[in-house]
């Protein structure tokens, strides 16, 4: 995790980075009359330094002078030219959170909501924490502190004590729905483009070992395939256990085609000591019900030597986006992205039609993105909030461990797919066939989704239609609980069958007087039922626990 703290106004002295417990120790500090910076590098940046501002950056960049437009990876600039203010310009998903609020005639900056706390910001923003519970992270600009807000992405904008200026936009993210054309000139263009993103990725990392990851979907054969020259003898694949070992008989035939084995960790491991999560490691933003790689990430580095690993963040949105994105109307992408949030409303027994869940809906409805249509607005949405604010997250979070390369935030990669036709990019028509020219060994291996190799296209095997078909039934027919499981977290699981888990989480929810304030004593009764049940085990329980441990950092 990046550490970026400081203070604009009169008198704007403050050890901003004193009080965190992150890893990093290197702290740089630029300061002027009426501003102080500082700042600490994770393993994954590097900074670039100009007379009146600097650039954090993941290797990718390797000027000043290059256009915003063009600039690879996850990156922020930060310029003290004008005088009173200090000038912020995020990348296109704004992957370095800057949150800000205004106090005392001064303006507080952090990458961090734990050092906004520490600033003062102690109490909870209702509808940010609506946000975070109901659809799994706050969106938009707000955050679950009242007074705090986060930097819009793909922007530049001015901080100062009377607030922050009018944002520019320098780009958006768009959806071609025109006729495919040409084809196989779109996967020609393809391979050429998501290669060479893959390769500038590990050519631009640090130097020592790679940890590469090998799952049973899409993204990691497609990151190897592409660098299979430049793996090593001793680099690594490995597989996290998260959901069930079913990806890892796939793992084990992928890793085959490159002569070598997998390592498998566990995720559950670490997951143990969810309620007494670090939220000094992360943003604050990132549900700990989601830090299951940070143990693999920490053991990587610390036990076994290992310096990079890679992560296939946004290539699902880019090139397999149809599960999160809705064609139709904007309204009715707007009514399929919040179907989740009164879920698991009604699993907190919210009252659906009371102010707190009207004025929620209210918002979420007025903030949701514009567009020609559905694809056009919940792409944005869910690239700027799912994917910038939850999935990044894991990244950030296992960068106080490794350089983790990210090769779908390079520019070329994220322009390729905003310009290649629905068609290919639904169903990652384009990308299987894309993996397929990669090397064929690796289109041959079933995919985890469909239980087919990829040449099979979207079609899915009999036995997980069958599958499927069997789990509806019997749990629809069967009272109370399914009695089938799907896919299940370790932090889910642990949830309904670890009663000492089960208890430390419940208890560490309960002591939140934020979570009362905001959603009632109703809902902290049901959740203290939960300690001695098999009831709710979902990720809305992992967003309370994050919000019970920020409230704590206040407290301490």
């Amino acid at each position: 995790m990046i550490l970026i703290s400081g203070v604009i106004g009169t008198g704007a002295r403050e050890s901003s980075l004193d009080g965190g417990r992150g890893k990093q120790t290197n702290t740089e500090r630029a300061e002027g009359t009426d501003w102080q910076l500082d700042f600490a590098l994770d393993c994954s940046s590097r900074s670039i330094h100009g007379r009146d501002r600097v650039l954090i950056h993941d290797g990718r960049i390797t000027a000043l002078s290059t256009p915003v437009g063009d600039r690879s990876g996850s990156w922020l600039e930060i310029d003290w030219s004008q005088q009173g203010r200090l000038v912020f310009t995020t990348d296109r998903l704004g992957t370095i959170p800057i949150f800000w609020g205004l106090r005392d005639g001064k303006a507080f900056f952090a990458s961090r909501l734990t050092d906004m706390v520490r600033f003062g910001f102690r109490s909870p923003d209702a509808l940010g924490m609506m946000q975070m519970v109901m659809l799994n992270q706050a969106t938009g600009v707000r955050t679950v502190l009242e007074g705090v807000s986060i930097l819009p992405c793909a922007s530049t904008a001015g901080l100062s004590p009377q607030g922050l200026g009018a944002a520019s936009r320098y780009w958006s993210p768009s959806v071609n729905d025109e006729p495919v054309g040409n084809q196989q000139a779109w996967l020609d263009e393809g391979i050429e483009v998501i290669r060479e993103a893959n390769r500038k990725a590990i050519r631009t990392a640090s130097p020592g070992k790679v940890a590469w990851p090998l799952t049973g979907g899409l993204d990691s054969r497609c990151n190897s395939g592409c660098c299979a020259d430049l793996i090593k003898p001793d680099d690594l694949f490995f597989h996290v256990e998260d959901m069930g070992d079913f990806e890892l008989p796939i793992a084990r035939r992928l890793a085959k085609v490159y002569g070598k084995t997998v390592r498998e960790f566990h995720s559950a491991e670490s997951m143990r000591a969810a309620a007494r999560s670090d939220l000094d490691l992360d943003s604050g933003d990132l549900n700990v019900g989601h830090w299951r790689l940070r143990g693999t990430a920490r053991e990587l580095a610390e036990e076994l030597g290992y310096s990079v690993t890679v992560d296939g963040f946004l290539q699902g949105i880019l090139m397999n986006p149809g599960m999160f994105f809705h064609e139709g109307s904007v309204e009715n992408a707007r009514e399929r992205c919040f179907t989740m949030a009164s879920f698991r409303a009604e699993r907190f027994k919210l009252d659906l039609r009371g102010p707190l869940f009207t004025r929620f809906r209210e918002d979420y409805e007025a903030s949701f993105p514009s567009g020609r249509h559905g694809l056009d607005a919940s792409q944005q949405f869910i690239m700027e909030n799912r994917s910038r604010r939850m999935v990044f997250g894991i990244v950030r979070l296992n960068a106080n461990y490794l350089d983790v390369r990210t090769p779908g935030m390079d520019s070329g990669f994220i322009d390729y797919a905003m310009r290649l036709p629905w068609a290919l990019r639904k169903g990652a028509v384009g990308y299987k066939k894309i993996i397929g020219m990669v090397d064929p060994r690796l289109a041959a291996i079933d995919h985890d989704k469909t239980g087919l190799p990829l040449t099979a296209g979207a079609e899915v095997s009999r036995k997980r239609k069958l599958a499927k078909l069997t789990t509806y039934y019997v749990n629809r027919v069967w009272p109370g609980e399914p009695l089938i499981k799907g896919k299940e977290t370790a932090f889910e699981r642990m949830l309904r069958a670890d009663a000492v888990f089960r208890t430390e989480v419940y208890d560490a929810i309960s002591k939140s007087k934020w979570i009362e304030d905001v959603f009632g004593r109703g809902t902290v009764q049901t959740l203290e039922v939960q300690r001695l049940s098999r009831g709710l085990s979902f990720d809305g329980v992992g967003a309370l626990l994050t919000v019970a441990l920020l409230e704590k950092t206040g407290e301490e």
